[in-house]
């Protein structure tokens, strides 16, 4: 079986936010940790190899024009890491919990909560375990261009936590990335996905157990290989300019980062559903 990922608590992580082909195929997971600046091990393994690559695809809000890819050996797999810069060489060795590196603000990240990419892992997605839609934020930070909110009232799935919606938790980059993903039960395709009674899309594509795929643009996730794909390399939006990415938790508060300019300061409590509302352009 792939490595099985252990996370520290309150560690935000997101399966379906991204609008790279492995992750839309359910094949990568991205995880941060509690600080979201240094990456922990939720595994332990030996670092193989790591090649700095430059990047040259826009994005006003990287730090860096490079990326790190990185090949690990975890229980005789290898896993591909991207976003993180080793603090190890080649041949050393980690063990679970053990701080490995620093994420990277780049071109393929900026503007995304801070993470790593993982591939050739695995995470089980348990049963819904507490189903109500969510409605109180907490202001978290405030930034120029963006500003992040913890959900309060948050639901669950065992120790997943989430922007609760009608029958699930959605982890999502909405409208860029024209897909999201719900993780819920007895979900049937072609189901309509809500914010509330904002109509965000709807269910296309069962992804694994206790998760489903849904799109906002009919034919997005199929037509996925050989055409929305080649915009997300270039940073294109794929069906509207960015408005939210809503990511999960694991044992802690989920978190939103909305992309639009705040008038709160931290520590506001703040109606989501107000918030949602603002982006009128994105609901069809």
């Amino acid at each position: 079986m792939k490595p099985l990922l252990s996370l520290e608590e309150s560690t935000p992580l997101s399966f379906f936010s991204s609008g790279f082909p492995s992750h839309v195929h359910g094949e990568a997971v991205d995880v941060s940790s509690p600080d979201m600046e240094t990456f922990i091990a939720p595994f332990s393994g030996t670092l193989l190899h790591s090649e700095k690559v430059k990047v040259g695809r826009p994005n006003r809000h990287a730090k860096v024009n490079y990326d790190v890819v990185s090949f690990l050996e975890v229980d005789g797999y290898k896993v591909k890491m991207l976003h993180v810069e080793p603090f190890l060489s080649a041949g050393q060795t980690f063990r679970k919990g053990e701080t490995i590196g620093k994420f990277l603000s780049t071109p393929y990240t900026g503007g995304d909560f801070p993470h790593a990419h993982l591939e050739g892992t695995t995470f089980r997605i348990p049963r819904l375990t507490e189903d109500k839609p969510s409605s109180v934020g907490k202001v978290l930070k405030v930034e120029e261009d963006f500003f992040d909110v913890q959900v309060v009232d948050y639901a669950k799935a065992g120790k997943i936590h989430g922007l609760g919606v009608p029958k699930g938790i959605l982890n999502v980059s909405y409208p860029f990335a024209c897909y999201g993903g719900i993780l819920g039960e007895y979900i049937s395709l072609g189901q309509r996905v809500e914010i509330q009674d904002l109509p965000m899309g709807y269910v296309a594509k069962k992804i694994k157990k206790n998760a489903f795929l849904f799109e906002w643009k009919t034919g997005a996730i199929s037509s996925w290989d050989y055409d929305l794909s080649f915009k997300v390399l270039v940073n294109e939006p794929l069906c509207g300019s960015p408005f939210m990415e809503a990511v999960l938790s694991y044992g802690g508060y989920p978190l939103i980062r909305f992309f639009m300019k705040s008038e709160f300061k931290e520590g506001d409590v703040v109606n989501l559903y107000q918030l949602f509302s603002r982006c009128k352009k994105c609901w069809g």
